[in-house]
Order: C-alpha cells, then structure tokens, then sequence
C-alpha cells in the first residue's frame, strides 16, 4: 500500500512559496524581474513544460496509490505537517485482511477483488485485483 504526496514544481509553484513568505529571492520586492521580465517567451515556455511534468507527477502517483490501495495526497509546502498527519492517523486506524485462493489452478492469471462490510460510515480500501501465483 502507498501513499504518496504531490507538491507541484516549477515558477509557478517557487512564486506561490515566495508569496507565503518562502524562498530565496522572495523578499520584500519580490523575484528578480518584477513586471519586466526580458524573456517573457521563455519564461511562458518553462510554464508550459513544469505544467505538462506536474500533470504527468499527478497522474501518475494517483494512479501508484489507487493501484496499491493507498491514498493520493496533494499538498502545498506549508501543509505537509497536516497532510503526514492525515496518513499517520489513517495508518493507525486500519486492519489488514488476508485470504488464500482457492483455485490453485489460475497461477498467473490476474482476479478481481471486492470486499464489502456492513459497517456504516467505513471506508474501505483494497487493490482490484492480484495476479496468482505458482506454487513451488
């Protein structure tokens, strides 16, 4: 099971932790080039490029996390304390289940999963499926 944490990169991302109060060039006038920038075209490309990395990060940890069964978390810098918080406590509150399959059979072949519990306001995480394996 994985849990994983997204904290977006790039401009974008390092003059959003200077206007919170972080960074290093940050400061009381802002980053270098306030308002002037004498490359606009190539700041608008590096925009471009860490917005397509960012997405491709998003999706691929979303997907890491749904397929272990973990949780996707996305976070800014000043929230990661909450945000470990959030797994430390879901960790601490969780049962782990395990079954044998019947169908020695089926080795390599990929089932689907599914379990249900009648207990209201619960939430169950689980992968969908799981490959068989060979007995040795």
């Amino acid at each position: 099971m994985i849990s994983s944490v997204f904290f977006k990169t790039g401009p974008q991302a390092m003059q959003q932790m200077r206007r919170g109060g972080m960074g290093r060039r940050g400061g009381v006038f802002g980053g270098r080039f306030p308002g002037n920038d004498p490359f606009p075209d190539r700041q608008r490309g590096r925009q471009q490029r860490a917005t397509i990395v960012n997405e491709r990060a998003e999706d691929f940890l979303n997907e890491l996390s749904d397929t272990t069964a973990g949780r996707f978390y996305a976070s800014d810098a000043s929230k990661f304390k909450e945000t470990f918080d959030l797994i430390v406590d879901e960790l601490r509150h969780q049962y782990r289940l395990g079954f044998y399959p019947p169908d020695e059979q089926a080795a390599g072949l990929m089932h689907d999963i599914k379990v249900k519990v009648s207990r209201p306001d619960t939430a169950v995480r689980t992968r969908s499926f799981y490959r068989a394996a060979a007995n040795k």
